[in-house]
């Protein structure tokens, strides 16, 4: 009987070793970040619920080694991140957690391996599969194109939610930053699922031979909201560049007046004006 516990718990033990060995994570608050060195894929989890909204996350090109590294952010302070560096070449990428920040930041830093320069037009960082239990027909994409089935959504600039309408929950992209390049997102659907697709167009930008470009900061998150999340994400890109609003004012819109609304005309403008 000894020797079968004995043998028992080496199973355990060997179990486990062998499960650490496949994942690496990170946690916050919120969120608990992913790695499978099998699958060489991210995955993101949101922690109350304990659910998997993003999966099969691509990032550009082959990747090869992943390791837990200590990340510094100058707006959210210390936190903790994956570094993934690519198979046989200079380039890295980065998701970050930081602390009460309910959102995962990915960036990419990318080298021209040609001995001569190249011209920057757009990097596809990142790509991934919208997990929220729902089929692509029951979700819809919000962006900067308007409230939309995700196979419609022509793309969007800076931002894009997708969401199940009738609870409001969830997953919101958003670029942080807008340093260099122009990031827009956009939505397909394969396989009755959702997948986002995350791009940067830096036009016509002059790649020298050896040199690095640090990519725009991508943050994604999940909330039973998304409405909440998109003005988060606002609050989080104004403390990335410390903009300070001032309070909204009150007023009345004569463009969305009903009726007479728009360019309006002359008969009708002093009506408004009255009103």
């Amino acid at each position: 009987m000894q020797r079968i516990a004995l043998l028992a718990l080496m199973v355990v033990i060997s179990l486990a070793r062998s499960g650490s060995a496949r994942e690496l994570e990170i946690t916050n608050e919120t969120l608990a970040v992913n790695w499978n060195t099998e699958t060489s894929r991210l995955s993101v989890q949101a922690k109350p619920s304990g659910g998997v909204f993003l999966k099969d996350i691509a990032l550009g090109g082959e990747r090869g080694a992943a390791k837990v590294v200590a990340v510094t952010n100058r707006t959210f302070g210390a936190g903790q991140g994956i570094e993934i560096t690519a198979a046989g070449r200079p380039d890295r990428d980065m998701v970050e957690l930081y602390p009460k920040l309910p959102f995962a930041l990915f960036r990419a830093s990318v080298v021209n391996p040609d001995a001569k320069p190249r011209t920057l037009r757009s990097v596809t960082p990142l790509s991934a599969t919208v997990d929220l239990a729902k089929s692509a027909a029951d979700l819809k994409s919000f962006g900067t194109g308007g409230l939309l089935a995700p196979a419609k959504n022509p793309g969007s600039y800076a931002w894009l939610a997708i969401a199940e309408p009738q609870s409001r929950n969830g997953v919101v992209f958003g670029w942080l930053t807008h340093d260099r390049g122009s990031g827009v997102l956009f939505s397909a659907v394969t396989n009755e699922a959702v997948r986002v697709e995350a791009r940067l167009d830096y036009g016509r930008v002059l790649w020298e031979p050896g040199e690095r470009q640090d990519l725009e900061t991508l943050a994604v998150g999940y909330f039973d909201d998304a409405r909440l999340g998109l003005e988060a994400w606002a609050d989080s890109v104004a403390k990335a560049y410390d903009v300070h609003l001032p309070p909204q004012p009150a007023g009345y819109c004569t463009w969305y007046s009903q009726p007479h609304g728009g360019a309006s005309d002359e008969a009708h403008l002093a009506e408004l004006a009255a009103f």
